[in-house]
């Protein structure tokens, strides 16, 4: 059991659970026409809160991370706009390892960098220069990071 009284999950299943229960956990519609629709089929209880259900990941995400929870929520608030989170980390991805960590490699070494999503490909001899440029990009934005080379 975990500290908190749950059985532990594994990695793979937390990172599905923390993506369907927190970055894109989805509000019901509320326009009048899908109110209207509920009612008709005979749906006027729906919960229009936001938290259709509980989950044990997304409070403890909660409690750990309140302020990127917040800002979620936030984007999320309609119901409609999950992946524009989705999105908008991407987009922050990208501009980290394209923009900061690939622009400084280049900038220190000859030769070939190749970036996909959140990794950069590059020759065994300067795989170094990769870790250092990441763990000064991370250090500027005061963000802990997990780096795995293989």
């Amino acid at each position: 059991m975990a500290a908190d009284g749950h059985p532990p999950m594994d990695r793979a299943t937390l990172k599905q659970t923390v993506l369907q229960d927190v970055i894109a956990k989805a509000k019901p519609c509320n326009t009048r026409r899908a109110k209207a629709s509920r009612r008709r089929a005979g749906n006027v209880d729906a919960v229009l809160s936001g938290a259709e259900y509980p989950s044990i990941v997304e409070d403890t995400f909660c409690r750990h991370f309140p302020t990127t929870y917040r800002f979620i929520r936030d984007a999320n608030k309609d119901g409609w706009e999950h992946q524009n989170v989705i999105r908008l980390l991407s987009m922050r991805e990208s501009d980290l390892v394209i923009h900061r960590v690939a622009r400084g490699l280049m900038s220190r070494q000859s030769g070939l960098v190749l970036t996909l999503h959140d990794s950069i490909f590059s020759p065994a001899d300067s795989i170094h220069h990769a870790e250092r440029e990441f763990r000064e990009a991370f250090a500027e934005r005061k963000i802990k990071m997990q780096l795995k080379i293989e």
